[in-house]
């Protein structure tokens, strides 16, 4: 079993393999004796579980948050990511590998109501908790368009010295195309069967629309993470996007750390905000 990588929180080492991802739970005994399970079928290869199961520790790591703090942090993305984005990867990988099979319908829908409802809880309800731990409130980004837009005005106003990512671009463009067409199948169809929307809704029981939004939806928390996150950088340190350029062949990286000039980036203290 060959490994891809391993990362430790909430009490357990995940070890990404070719086979799928495993765990390991220290019981007291020796290391070889470890509790040991298969966690999931996924493969521990690709752009998604190489990120969250990987590059946002090291990133993590780089940061100035320490001890407790740091491993809550980590128990926080690993929960937002094997209770809501890798169940979701789960579904999305049934859902192609079911696309050219003749099964039933209920079968079929099964797998994209499922993949809807983990991804929307993965994203709405885990990733803040994240963001919160980071000192960021982020739950504006989920209201009603009127406390969204005053939401964001404040976020900005507050971030703007030392946040680089722009949010005031970034985040009505998540939130206006694929987060508002989640948020629709998932509260006003399957939670709520609005007649209007349940007349229109094959349009996302499709291959092509769940990968999309996957794709989009783990993507915005990753930057969103790394951004906050990036806060918390040393003064001497920063984050940017990794080019084509600067990749390695064998293990490919989202972002990449560097050195900055310190008079150039502002700090904010630690806070995390507790529920």
């Amino acid at each position: 079993m060959a490994i891809k990588g391993i990362v430790g929180a909430g009490g357990k080492l995940y070890l990404r393999t070719e086979s799928g991802l495993h765990t390991l739970k220290n019981n007291g005994k020796e290391p070889r004796d470890w509790d040991k399970a298969q966690f999931s079928s996924t493969p521990g290869e690709g752009p998604f579980m190489e990120f969250f199961f990987g590059e946002i520790y090291d990133l993590v790591n780089s940061s100035t948050i320490v001890n407790e703090d740091r491993q809550e942090l980590c128990d926080a993305i690993m929960i937002m990511v094997t209770e809501g984005f890798l169940p979701a990867y789960e579904d999305l990988r049934a859902i192609h590998a079911y696309k050219d099979h003749q099964i039933p319908v209920l079968n079929r829908k099964k797998h994209y109501d499922d993949f809807v409802r983990a991804l929307w809880h993965g994203y709405k309800d885990l990733m803040p908790k994240v963001a919160a731990l980071l000192g960021y409130d982020i739950g504006f980004l989920f209201q009603r368009d009127g406390k969204f837009k005053t939401g964001l005005e404040a976020f900005v106003a507050e971030t703007r010295d030392n946040l680089l990512l722009d949010v005031a671009e970034f985040m009505p463009r998540q939130r206006d195309v694929w987060q508002e067409e989640l948020k629709t199948f998932r509260n006003e169809y399957l939670e709520h069967r609005d007649e209007d929307v349940a007349a229109q809704v094959e349009k996302f029981y499709e291959p092509a629309w769940a990968e999309k939004v996957f794709v989009h939806a783990w993507r915005t928390a990753a930057e969103l993470i790394v951004f906050l996150l990036e806060t918390r950088f040393p003064p001497q340190m920063s984050i940017m996007h990794r080019t084509i350029e600067r990749q390695f062949p064998n293990h490919p990286r989202l972002y990449e750390v560097y050195l900055c000039d310190p008079t150039q980036v502002q700090r904010r203290s630690f806070t995390k905000i507790v529920a």
